[in-house]
């Protein structure tokens, strides 16, 4: 069964993801992600490391993995039970879902070149839309949290999570091997680093093209409502079905590294646009 992990550069620079059954895969793919030149330069102070002064580093070392079996290793300061820290890291993956997703729009042409500042007014509205009703979620603090509700948690009440496998598959092909409790230790949470939460509608191949759309019609004074179907010069966009996809389990599944699949998946967000009449409603109005 191949594993997850995490291998950097000498400099601590750069970091990648392998996935490998023995030692031999994992050098010959980080050889190959790294550069050869670089990974023997890895090599070469990891050999320097271990020629000085190893009997005092064998002892730190010693420390550290004593340290490791104790419970709350996995805890920072600011943290009192592994339950606060693992909320903490899945609203790491969602601040950071929404600060990619601000990135490319603010980029965007119409952000930058709409004449008046328009197209920046209607972005940041959007944007705006966005974070109260992330906000308003608690960035999906239940999802890693074993303490929580069945329903609003991915793992099970001991902390287990299992692969959902590739995106567009019902389960892993892995089933009983693809499965991880970072709870349980120090290691298992640091391997659990490489599990994704991968969108099924890709994010930065769909849903990112899909608002851009919906904001070009609202500038442009061309929209079309999803509800009545009618066309309309004056509208909004409705944030919460962008929500949905991009930071909840109606399009997030967690997988093993394995079964991330990086390629162009074949699932297509929309352009989620209403008339002023529809929308008004809504907590902001695009105008």
């Amino acid at each position: 069964m191949k594993k997850g992990y995490k291998v950097t550069d000498v400099k601590r620079e750069k970091k990648i993801g392998v996935a490998a059954e023995n030692v031999e895969e994992l050098v010959a793919k980080s050889c190959k992600k790294l550069g050869k030149k670089e990974y023997i330069d890895t090599g070469a102070a990891a050999k320097e490391f271990l020629s000085t002064n190893l009997k005092e580093k064998f002892k730190v070392f010693q420390k550290y993995i004593a340290a490791g079996d104790d419970a709350k290793t996995m805890l920072k300061l600011s943290e009192k039970t592994k339950e606060q820290s693992m909320s903490k890291r899945v609203k790491e993956r969602m601040r950071g879902y929404y600060y990619k997703t601000k990135t490319a729009l603010q980029s965007s042409d119409i952000y930058i070149h709409s004449k008046n500042g328009r197209g920046k007014k209607l972005i940041d509205q959007f944007l705006t839309d966005l974070r109260n009703i992330l906000d308003s979620h608690k960035y999906n603090e239940t999802y890693f949290n074993r303490k929580a509700n069945k329903n609003a948690r991915i793992c099970d009440e001991r902390g287990l999570f299992q692969c959902g496998g590739l995106w567009s598959a019902d389960k892993c092909l892995y089933e009983g091997e693809h499965v991880i409790n970072p709870y349980r230790s120090r290691e298992e949470r640091i391997i659990f680093q490489t599990w994704n939460l991968d969108h099924k509608i890709e994010l930065s191949r769909s849903i990112i093209p899909k608002i851009l759309q919906a904001i070009d019609g609202l500038y442009s004074g061309d929209i079309k409502c999803m509800l009545c179907d009618k066309g309309s010069k004056v509208g909004g966009i409705e944030a919460d079905r962008y929500f949905l996809q991009i930071f909840t389990r109606e399009n997030l599944k967690l997988v093993h590294i394995v079964c991330h699949y990086k390629g162009k998946h074949d699932a297509e967000s929309g352009v989620y646009t209403l008339c002023k009449k529809c929308y008004g409603g809504q907590s902001i109005e695009y105008n």
